[in-house]
């Protein structure tokens, strides 16, 4: 799903009661967001496929396969109650941005620059460090990076973006596998080529954090509070810590299976969630970075 195959800017996961929700805010600018849609919503059917009966995954497959012009969502407003929606797919070769970033000033006068990022795929480091450059050029002297609804990806580029706020040497994770018995720690500047390209921010970080911050996000988020490098704003995690393979079958079906699992810096789990160090007490889903900021005193950024 890290990369928008629906064409239609919307992430779709399923809650705790196995309904397809949106589960982050649609990406600026897409057709998704253009017809209001919200984060939150339950969501039916694509076309004419019910998420009764068949995945996520195999839905948007055969959207992708099918390449339409448009889909169609039927969503469910209430008991009984469904509305369906027209979503123009927009066909573009080039992937929609992992993050997204700007500034805003808190009530000591302090440049914040935040970084939302709405999943963590292979750009996701990349496109992190060029935001870093640019904010800290306009003047940000801390950061927020927001990891609300971020449903995960990638356990590597997850590792790769901690590597940017973390000094060389520094455990950024373990790794527990299926065949050895001690967990492996995961060090900042293994790979030296990696350590060359993305380098280490030092200015102040928060991260945000809500029940949709799942996954890689959550290997991310507990590598930079594992170092004392951020505290965690908002509410407990999903909590997953699990990494799958996906092994294709010859019958053209395939079979995920766990092959991993990792846990914080010093072995915190991560499974049954991350508690935040300061819970918002807000709903976090409707707010904008520059929203939750106003809302939670942005001054606490600097502490």
């Amino acid at each position: 799903m890290a990369f928008d195959p629906m064409g239609v800017g919307l992430v779709l996961a399923r809650n705790d009661q196995k309904e397809v929700i949106i589960s982050s805010p649609p990406f600026a600018g897409s057709s998704a967001a253009k017809a209001g849609l919200r984060q939150g919503q339950r969501v039916e059917k694509v076309d004419d496929m019910s998420f009764k009966e068949l995945s996520l995954l195999a839905v948007a497959d055969r959207v992708s396969t099918r390449d339409p012009p448009s889909v169609t969502l039927t969503l469910r407003e209430g008991e009984g109650e469904t509305r369906e929606v027209v979503l123009e797919r927009l066909r573009q070769a080039k992937p929609q941005n992992q993050v997204e970033s700007g500034i805003v000033t808190n009530a000591l006068g302090h440049k914040v620059g935040f970084l939302r990022l709405r999943t963590v795929g292979a750009r996701s480091a990349l496109e992190m460090q060029e935001a870093l450059g640019r904010l800290r050029a306009e003047g940000a002297q801390e950061w927020v990076i927001d990891l609300r609804g971020n449903g995960g990806g990638s356990f590597p580029a997850a590792l790769e973006a901690a590597e940017l706020f973390l000094p060389k040497g520094a455990t950024a994770a373990q790794v527990k596998l299926p065949s050895v018995d001690k967990e492996k720690p995961i060090l900042v500047g293994e790979e030296g080529e990696r350590q060359e390209r993305v380098g280490s921010a030092t200015e102040p970080v928060a991260v945000l954090v809500d029940a949709g911050s799942a996954s890689a996000s959550e290997v991310l988020a507990v590598a930079l509070r594992g170092n004392c490098r951020a505290p965690l704003i908002g509410s407990r995690t999903y909590g997953k810590a699990a990494v799958q393979g996906v092994f294709g079958l010859p019958n053209k079906e395939a079979v995920a299976l766990t092959v991993a699992r990792y846990s914080g810096p010093h072995g915190e789990r991560i499974e049954g969630g991350l508690e935040p160090d300061l819970s918002s007490g807000l709903s976090l889903g409707g707010l904008s970075p520059q929203g939750l900021m106003s809302a939670l005193g942005a001054p606490q950024l600097s502490a």
